[in-house]
């Protein structure tokens, strides 16, 4: 068996000039793995890492106004029956520094047991665009199920997840464009983005905008539900709120979706602005259940007449 290995990003040569969509070459980070390690971890906040687990010899440079671009190109690392954790995320993101962007792409097999990218802070900080893709002929893998089902919504098994701390993203994306969904058995399902509130402390920030495609999928799609809040109920274990806020476009052609045994797929109670197109698709147990954001109270001042 392979020993773990890891990769840390801890900064860029950053460019006085970079903004949020002002990103330029000088500070770019791009990564092709042809052979996945364990975990990345993107940190310049070593003290925000559960257990401080950063490398005591990495000068942590500073990720402002940094852009990274990370591709894999061979099959991501297998993680272990359980890690469904966010700080066990494929590729795990703790700051508190302003972001440009991070885009993480799948080119090969992305084997899902928890999160496939995990995002946590101190609730400072900001990231301007989150990116994930997994491109044509690539697959995801979920295990097996034989007793208890971890690889679903409500243990935290997603694309994005959203963790303690996590700072405001302006920009949200996913893209599954010819991805190979056949491995996937009725018993098993994963989330699209999900905001952790799972301890009562935290306060995740819902992205302003967000986009999701979902195109000429191979096999059929388990997701329940595709947005969602992680939040403890009365019995002490965790479940899965509609998704508080939403803001951008769904876009689902030539997919086959199977909403299981909670058909309410796309749940959005408050949208602020959606575009949804769905083409040549097949829908089981499928809602989209989408109402606008209320309006805001108007408070009536009260006048006196002389």
């Amino acid at each position: 068996m392979a020993q773990p290995w890891y990769v840390y990003v801890v900064g860029c040569a950053t460019s006085t000039n970079s903004t949020i969509g002002n990103a330029s070459l000088d500070n770019l980070v791009a990564i092709n793995f042809y052979e996945a390690p364990t975990q990345v971890i993107i940190t310049d906040a070593a003290l925000l890492i559960p257990g401080g687990s950063a490398p005591t010899n990495v000068t942590m440079v500073g990720l402002g106004g940094c852009s990274i671009a990370i591709t894999y190109v061979s099959d991501t690392a297998v993680p272990a029956v359980g890690a469904s954790a966010a700080e066990q995320a494929h590729v795990y993101i703790v700051t508190a520094s302003d972001l440009l962007l991070l885009s993480v792409t799948n080119l090969a097999t992305l084997h899902l047991e928890g999160n496939f990218i995990g995002v946590a802070g101190n609730y400072s900080g900001s990231i301007g665009s989150l990116e994930c893709a997994s491109l044509p002929s690539s697959l995801i893998a979920c295990r097996s199920v034989q007793l208890n089902n971890v690889f679903a919504g409500t243990v935290g098994t997603s694309l994005i997840r959203l963790a303690l701390g996590c700072p405001q993203i302006h920009f949200v994306s996913i893209v599954l464009n010819g991805t190979i969904a056949s491995c996937m058995t009725s018993f098993t399902s994963f989330a699209g983005f999900l905001i952790d509130n799972s301890s009562l402390t935290s306060t995740v920030q819902v992205p302003f905008s967000h986009a999701v495609v979902l195109s000429n999928i191979s096999g059929v799609l388990q997701l329940t539900p595709f947005f969602g809040v992680i939040f403890p109920n009365t019995l002490g274990s965790l479940g899965v709120n509609s998704y508080p806020s939403f803001n951008g476009t769904i876009l689902v052609n030539r997919c086959t979706i199977n909403g299981g045994i909670f058909p309410a797929y796309f749940t959005l109670p408050a949208a602020v602005s959606v575009v949804m197109d769905i083409m040549d698709s097949k829908l089981l147990n499928f809602i989209a259940n989408i109402q606008p954001q209320p309006p805001p109270v108007q408070r009536q001042k009260n006048t006196m007449c002389t």
